[in-house]
Order: C-alpha cells, then sequence, then structure tokens
C-alpha cells in the first residue's frame, strides 16, 4: 500500500553521477522496492524509456543511470523526484582514474588509463573527460557547470542531493519510511584498496576546472542535516 501510494504519483530518477557511491545506493533501491521496479540503464541493454509501454513504465518506480537531469524525466506521465550523491571532486577524479587503470576492457583504458595518473589529469581535462569540468554540476543542474544553477535545480526537481558518505543513512530512511527491511550497510564497487596519488600541480589543475563542482559538494555537505529532515518530512507525508 505504501508503495502503491507513493509509486502511482512519483517515479523516482537517480542521476548517477560516476564514483560517488550510486552503485551502492542503486543495490539499495533494488532491496527495498525490487529489482523489477528499478530500471538501470548503465548496461546498455534495455530499451530506451521511450520504447516503453504505459503498463511498462508503470512499473517503473526507480530510473537510474549515468545521465543528466531533464533526459527522461518528460518520458514518463508520472511527477518525478530526483535523487544524486556529490563527492570531493579531488577524491572522485582518483577513484575515477583508479577504476579506469585497473580496467583494461574499459573504453578510456587505451586513452587514459593507462598513462601516470598526473598525465590522465591533463589528457582528461583537455579531452573534457572523467571528473573534469565541473561533471556534478552539469548532471544535476541538466547542463550548466555553474553551481547556481545547480542548486536551483535541486530546489525544483530533487528530493535530495546528498554526500556520498551518507548513501547508507538514505538507504536507511528510504527502507524506514516504506517500512521494509533496512539493507545491510555497505559500500558497492570499492575499486582497488591502494589509489595512487596526485602531485599539487595536479591538484590545483582540477581544482582550477572543478571550482563549481567543489563549491557544490561544500554546499552540499552543510546543508545536509537540514536537507535530510526536510526529505523525511515531505516523504512521510506523501507515502503516508
Amino acid at each position: 500500500m505504501k508503495f502503491d501510494n507513493f509509486f502511482s504519483k512519483y517515479l523516482l530518477v537517480h542521476n548517477h553521477i560516476e564514483k560517488s557511491a550510486g552503485t551502492t545506493l542503486v543495490d539499495s533501491l533494488v532491496s527495498i522496492c525490487g529489482y523489477e521496479h528499478v530500471y538501470d540503464t548503465r548496461p546498455g541493454d534495455l530499451p530506451d524509456p521511450s520504447a516503453l509501454s504505459e503498463e511498462q513504465k508503470s512499473r517503473v518506480w526507480a530510473l537510474t543511470g549515468h545521465f543528466h537531469n531533464g533526459a527522461h524525466e518528460s518520458k514518463f506521465s508520472r511527477k518525478t523526484r530526483n535523487i544524486a550523491i556529490v563527492r570531493n571532486p579531488i577524491s572522485r577524479f582518483i577513484s575515477f582514474y583508479s577504476y579506469v587503470n585497473q580496467r583494461p576492457d574499459h573504453p578510456g583504458y587505451d586513452k587514459f588509463g593507462i598513462l601516470p595518473i598526473d598525465e590522465a589529469v591533463e589528457y582528461m581535462i583537455e579531452h573534457n573527460r572523467g571528473a573534469t569540468h565541473n561533471e556534478m554540476c552539469r548532471a544535476i543542474s541538466g547542463g550548466s557547470e555553474n553551481y547556481l544553477d545547480a542548486l536551483n535545480a535541486i530546489e525544483k526537481d530533487y528530493l535530495i542531493v546528498i554526500p556520498n558518505n551518507k548513501v547508507n543513512e538514505l538507504a536507511a530512511d528510504f527502507a524506514s519510511i516504506f517500512e521494509q527491511d533496512i539493507p545491510d550497510a555497505y559500500v558497492s564497487n570499492r575499486g582497488v584498496e591502494k589509489k595512487p596519488s596526485l602531485s599539487q600541480e595536479s591538484i590545483a589543475r582540477l581544482v582550477e576546472v572543478n571550482r563549481n563542482d567543489i563549491i557544490l559538494n561544500a554546499l552540499i555537505e552543510d546543508g545536509y542535516k537540514e536537507n535530510r529532515a526536510r526529505m523525511i518530512d515531505w516523504l512521510s507525508k506523501e507515502v503516508g
């Protein structure tokens, strides 16, 4: 009944920003909602949501993938409430590089994964790849690198945006409100244990091209407690 109350009116949309604990959130949503109700576009083997029938769309409760805000929302008749997870941009870059560096089958491996990390920084900045050029702001805003545009989108479109270290807390909140078993606390897809370190010059370069992401991440961290309370209050009322 609680699922029916909410998902007959709303669709959760997870704008999955790479290397920000998004896989953990997806696994938690599957645990809470059921595999058949979480539509993950990342593998690339599922039809575009626009190709689904209305009956098929009605069974989708959470839509997730590496797409920007606004990419798929208009394809559903229900109201959408977005979720995103942000992370310190320097840590996110190191995690992204390490992930590619350990996977020869990754499409970026031959381009920058085989490079030493400081050389990879310059390659990815030059080619606008990976965790560079305020990618978090662009994903959340729907294309703009400006953190103010991301904040406006959060106010208008998002249920919540959280820091990456709060993902298990968010999963527990969802489970509690929907009266489901709380998923086990874990972080999926940890990757390699020992990650390479960046030179001070590379850190400065990443700060230069990610200033808006750095500001956005700090604001999300500072406002998390208040935003979490607001989310719990709204979601509890809507779920009933």
